[in-house]
């Protein structure tokens, strides 16, 4: 028993050593690598965008339903499901309309919440203000499975939550 506890213990260590190189991965040789590809949803010149604005809707997605497949799988948040369905949606967007996008890099940017969890009153001063940083997210287009899909953008969530950016 006791050394299957330190086997355990020494699996969770080197996977946070691990996540850890990953994140510094991003802040110190990630950001200085080229762009993403050009594809229909990226802009094309990013520091002069221009003016046009595109709208789109959806159906509404009911966080209950979130909530069970969140439930139904050990370890997941909320924020890994909707990333999924995310991905998911960007797989077919481009499979009806730029398949060569499929094979190449898409990333973006996301608001990650730095607010404390507290069972305290939500109407506290800690709960007020501009308490979130960005994380950057490598869709898995190349992928097909939802299981691998999720697990894929499930472990780069893990790691920026390590990250020092």
């Amino acid at each position: 028993m006791l050394t299957s506890l330190f086997l355990m213990h020494t699996r969770q260590s080197q996977t946070r050593v691990c996540h850890f190189g990953e994140a510094c991965w991003g802040p110190f040789i990630g950001d200085q690598l080229p762009a993403d590809p050009p594809n229909r949803l990226k802009t094309k010149d990013a520091r002069n965008p221009g003016k046009s604005k595109a709208v789109c809707s959806t159906p509404d997605i009911d966080i209950a339903r979130i909530r069970e497949v969140k439930g139904a799988i050990p370890g997941a948040t909320i924020n890994d499901v909707l990333m999924t369905i995310v991905a998911m949606a960007l797989q077919e967007y481009f499979s009806k309309y730029e398949t060569s996008s499929l094979q190449q890099k898409v990333r973006a940017n996301f608001p990650i919440n730095m607010r404390t969890v507290t069972a305290g009153d939500i109407i506290e001063d800690e709960h007020f203000g501009n308490r979130f940083s960005q994380g950057q997210i490598r869709f898995p287009l190349h992928l097909r499975e939802p299981k691998a899909i999720f697990q894929n953008i499930k472990s780069q969530i893990d790691v920026i939550k390590v990250s020092p950016e």
